[in-house]
């Protein structure tokens, strides 16, 4: 017998498809190179010009425009609930999410539409796709628990254009494992376009392990894992760069918010990132050279220094600018004194506000061919050295900082001009 209330449950689901659809068709991607210039007012191309020859420039206001990569295809909605996924999260629904997103093979949203789901293994997205966790009107988002205990990222991307949007993921027990794996396995060129909206990760060793990826965007993002951001053999692909901004990184004692081996073009903009030893350890091992912007953060409460860099090869441009740093009990809050045999090209340091106390070197520079040190409120309760130039460090331009230090400047490079 069909009753009243079926009939108002079929027409539910009729319009909870029908908004799916509209979101999906609205959000259709455009090339993710296809951005206007970002390089008006920028202090770092008007001393050295554009970081990139392609449309996305250097990163300025208004620059993150990204659409979603993912688009309804031929596929449409597919719930995973019809594979056969347990929205109570009491049985195992690995099986079931996997069988669905091999579904999709052209393009299509991978929609989990309750709250709870249970997984005891990976989850390898194998074809483009929107993985979307939102109740219909946004009312609440699913949560993906990895309850297996292994060490298995939960999703692992090898394939470009995928998006993940609104979901949670846990994983129970140990503070183990990655969260979401993009690139990692992929080889030549590697995978781009993907994009992580609005996206939590709770309890993992590393929330993101960005392997062989670029052009990826991932945004609005809460991180509490033991290092929030692992980026190895990083790549370039085409034009664009990849822009990890607006989230809030929780990184573990003893760990960093994100350990960055190599990379083509990575931007950090208006992020947080809390604890750890460092917010960004950079360990540039990879003999691509590259470019590296963090700007408009805050970077607080960090054990050692909130930016440690050590270089074996060389890095393009480094720009650090329009930063928070503070509640530092280490004595480095930037170091950049560290490197074997490559030298940093380009470095600009500016319109950075640096508090905390611990005295020793506050801002430390070798390994540069040329840098520029400016606008800066350093304040120590004068105790420290604003800045030191180390013998390493040359054609370096420092003054209008505004300093609360023991000790302004010490100076054993070669070429530098220095004005307070």
């Amino acid at each position: 017998m069909v009753t009243v209330t079926d009939g108002v449950d079929t027409m539910i689901r009729f319009f909870v498809c029908i908004a799916l659809l509209f979101f999906a068709i609205v959000t259709k991607p455009t090339s993710v190179s296809s951005q206007v210039s970002c390089n008006s007012g920028n202090p770092w191309v008007t001393q050295f010009g554009p970081i990139i020859t392609g449309d996305l420039m250097a990163y300025g206001p208004n620059c993150n425009q990204f659409q979603d990569s993912g688009s309804v295809g031929t596929s449409g909605i597919i719930n995973i609930e019809a594979f056969g996924a347990d929205p109570t999260g009491i049985k195992d629904s690995t099986v079931a999410i996997q069988n669905a997103s091999n579904s999709i093979t052209n393009g299509g949203i991978l929609w989990f539409p309750h709250a709870n789901y249970s997984i005891s293994g990976p989850i390898n997205i194998n074809f483009s796709q929107t993985i979307l966790c939102t109740k219909f009107l946004g009312a609440s988002f699913a949560t993906i628990n990895n309850t297996g205990g292994g060490g298995s990222a939960l999703f692992i991307i090898n394939i470009s254009f995928v998006t993940v949007r609104d979901c949670t993921l846990n994983r129970a027990g140990a503070t183990i494992g990655d969260a979401i794996d993009i690139g990692v396995g992929a080889s030549g060129l590697g995978i781009f376009g993907i994009v992580i909206d609005n996206v939590e990760l709770v309890n993992h060793a590393i929330g993101f392990n960005i392997g062989n990826a670029s052009e990826y965007k991932i945004i609005n993002s809460k991180i509490n894992a033991a290092n929030c951001f692992l980026i190895f053999n990083h790549v370039w692909q085409g034009s664009g760069a990849s822009h990890i901004s607006g989230n809030e990184c929780l990184a573990g004692t003893g760990n960093s918010g994100a350990i960055i081996h190599s990379g083509a073009d990575v931007r950090f903009v208006n992020n947080k990132f809390l604890f750890g030893d460092h917010a960004f350890n950079v360990i540039w091992d990879q003999s691509a050279e590259g470019n590296l912007l963090i700007q408009d953060s805050s970077i607080e409460t960090y054990a050692v220094s909130a930016i440690k860099m050590n270089f074996s090869f060389a890095f393009d441009r480094i720009l650090i600018q329009n930063n928070s740093f503070a509640g530092n009990s280490g004595t480095g809050v930037i170091d950049l004194s560290n490197a074997s045999t490559g030298v940093p090209i380009n470095l600009v340091v500016t319109g950075n506000g640096i508090s905390g106390s611990g005295g020793g070197v506050i801002l430390s520079v070798g390994t540069v061919n040329q840098c520029i040190i400016s606008g800066n409120v350093i304040n120590f309760n004068g105790t420290g050295t604003a800045v030191a130039l180390l013998s390493n460090s040359n054609n370096c331009k420092v003054g209008g900082n505004q300093l609360n230090v023991a000790t302004a400047l010490t100076n054993a490079g070669t070429g530098n001009t220095t004005t307070y």
